[in-house]
């Protein structure tokens, strides 16, 4: 049973230092650009999320911002739940490389 900080680990992670291996920019390349397309889809969902709420009191006198929060609060956690779903089922039947 190995724990983790064990000898071995720690000789391992030393040994990996020693050996100073640098990612290269191959490496580094996708994930960078996720985090920038990340970022920006952030940003655009803000800015169009900032002029939804004017737009609904507009076209419908009677709602409340109490029912515009939490029906933009449900939009977002249905998307986290049903985005993970589709990870899974992607993983199950390997469609994604």
């Amino acid at each position: 049973m190995k724990c983790f900080g064990s000898k071995t680990d720690d000789a391992l992670i030393q040994n990996e230092k020693s050996e100073g291996k640098r990612f290269t920019w191959a490496e580094w390349k996708k994930p960078i650009i996720v985090i920038i397309l990340s970022f920006l889809f952030n940003v655009e969902a803000t800015m169009l999320g900032m002029g939804e709420w004017p737009y609904m009191s507009a076209i419908d006198h009677e709602t409340t911002s109490s029912f515009f929060g939490l029906s933009t609060a449900l939009s977002k956690a249905g998307h986290a739940i049903f985005a993970f779903v589709f990870a899974i089922w992607a993983h199950k039947i390997s469609g994604i490389r």
